[in-house]
């Protein structure tokens, strides 16, 4: 199975048109991404460069990681990560150099670009959402007329004045609104709790498609209730879940949707993705995704009667 891995990074440096590509090498990395507006973050190693290309990257800042993975028998693998580079170093275990960069979704954007603007009485939450995320140039993942579409906008009956950090206003105005938002591959993704508005395809999770053993509980409270209604709505406040062990997914993202089967609990059933950890090695061990599909306010309770009957 390894042999139809396949892993390519790129290295963009300011000044040049062309980025560094990378493919061939033995490639490690490790993918934390949230649905916070913290910022998403990777590691990746590449083995046995060129001491010449290690010199170069030592040398150089500002510059931009771009990791694709996916299987070799595809047209096209995935994006499974961009950011920038915090950090560039080597690790020397005979008789392999390992090059490790360090990298963050966002962290730019979020550490340095401010905004500065002042809005009327009355002005809509959303609206304004909007008009920073133009003001500040960033990329956007999500249509800010598909998110009106799924949350109650609010109306700032005070107006709303606003100079420092672009990320604080959003994250302020986000929770108004009852919604996340994050930099996912260095684009604003809008993410309201329960509810997938992806236009990517769905992710399947099943025996066929590769999931490892048994979805986990990812809560720490049993439903086994005799209520089963005051346990649904306990539940929707701590977001619960299952967590799903899978050879690697690169489409899976917070705010993705899932399609889980699962035999054992009797699940068949689409899920609103939450956190997701990719873990992988082209060469060897591990080539997996932790998934955690978040069980929506509006999911039957044919799934929370599963959680009670096999996970508790």
């Amino acid at each position: 199975m390894q042999f139809d891995r396949k892993v390519t990074a790129q290295v963009d440096i300011p000044g040049r048109s062309e980025g560094l590509q990378y493919e061939g090498f033995r490639m490690v990395f490790h993918i934390e991404k949230t649905s916070s507006s913290d910022p998403n973050k990777a590691t990746l190693e590449i083995y046995n460069l060129s001491r010449e290309s290690r010199d170069f990257l030592d040398s150089v800042q500002k510059s931009r990681l771009t990791i694709r993975a996916g299987y070799a028998d595809e047209p096209d693998i995935e994006t499974i990560f961009k950011g920038t580079i915090t950090l560039t170093s080597h690790r020397a275990t005979a008789p392999d150099i390992a090059t490790i960069f360090e990298a963050a979704d966002g962290k730019k954007e979020l550490r340095e670009d401010t905004f500065s603007k002042s809005f009327g009485e009355n002005v809509s939450a959303l609206h304004v959402f909007d008009e920073i995320l133009k003001e500040l140039k960033w990329d956007r993942k999500t249509k800010i007329k598909d998110v009106n579409k799924i949350i109650q906008d609010v109306r700032l009956g005070k107006g709303f004045t606003w100079n420092g950090l672009g990320k604080d206003a959003l994250d302020q105005l986000s929770d108004i609104l009852k919604f996340n938002w994050s930099f996912q591959n260095e684009a604003v993704k809008i993410i309201v709790s329960g509810v997938s508005n992806d236009v990517i395809e769905t992710v399947v999770l099943s025996a066929e498609t590769g999931m490892i053993g048994v979805p986990e509980k990812s809560d720490k409270d049993s439903v086994r209730t005799k209520k089963l209604e005051k346990e649904i709505e306990k539940q929707r406040k701590n977001e619960p879940g299952f967590v799903v062990t899978s050879l690697l997914k690169p489409k899976a993202e917070p705010g993705g949707l899932a399609f889980l089967k699962s035999e054992v609990l009797g699940i068949d059933s689409r899920f609103p993705i939450g956190d997701v950890v990719h873990d992988g090695d082209n060469f060897g061990q591990p080539w997996t995704s932790k998934i955690k599909c978040l069980i929506s306010p509006n999911q039957s309770k044919q799934v929370l009667e599963a959680q009670a009957g096999v996970l508790a």
